[in-house]
């Protein structure tokens, strides 16, 4: 799962995959902003045939919680979804 995981973020930078590690975190990945964790996000579930809870995804600092969260995600068929607060603004976008 690293090694895929890797190779998506490898996708996004210019970022060579063997200099990076499970305990890299995102916001020290070389030009690596919001909209990159953004596409990052998009590309795995749509990697891996899964979603991510929202309510995961603020706490997703390293690559080693993005791969947890992947797991928990498989582990329990990726569609236990937690709803957005009342009025706020889901943030994903539609997949069509």
């Amino acid at each position: 799962m690293f090694a895929s995981v890797t190779a998506l973020i490898g996708e996004l930078t210019d970022k060579v995959e063997p200099t990076l590690s499970t305990a890299q975190r995102f916001d020290a990945i070389p030009g690596w902003d919001s909209i990159r964790q953004t596409e990052l996000l998009v590309s795995v579930e749509e990697h891996f045939g899964i979603e991510i809870p929202i309510d995961e995804i603020g706490r997703l600092v390293r690559i080693e919680d993005l791969i947890q969260a992947v797991e928990r995600a498989m582990a329990t068929g990726g569609d236990e979804q937690t709803s957005p607060p009342a009025g706020a603004v889901e943030a994903r976008g539609r997949r069509g």
